[in-house]
């Protein structure tokens, strides 16, 4: 079987550039939202990586969240669930 290279230009180069950066701060963005349901932080982490895979910035993962957070995070639900023993 015969092998062949193609060749992609991309005439609006300057669009695509837009269309990452205009990603890249939406992914951001998220990464700063609390509470996000599993299939939407899943889904920005494929555009996260295909947005890398553009050459655009990697933004990476959401941060992890801080001793502060996970301490309100635990408060709250303890209130939300009287009797209840939360660990983390």
């Amino acid at each position: 079987m015969a092998k062949s290279e193609v060749h992609v230009v991309l005439a609006d180069l300057p669009k695509v550039q837009q269309l990452t950066r205009a990603l890249a701060a939406l992914l951001k963005a998220l990464a700063r939202c609390d509470g996000l349901p599993e299939p939407v932080m899943a889904a920005a982490d494929q555009v996260r990586l295909a947005v890398a895979a553009l050459g655009g910035k990697d933004v990476g993962p959401p941060p992890e969240a801080t001793d502060e957070e996970k301490i309100r995070e635990a408060m709250a639900e303890a209130s939300d669930y009287p009797g209840r023993i939360v660990t983390r």
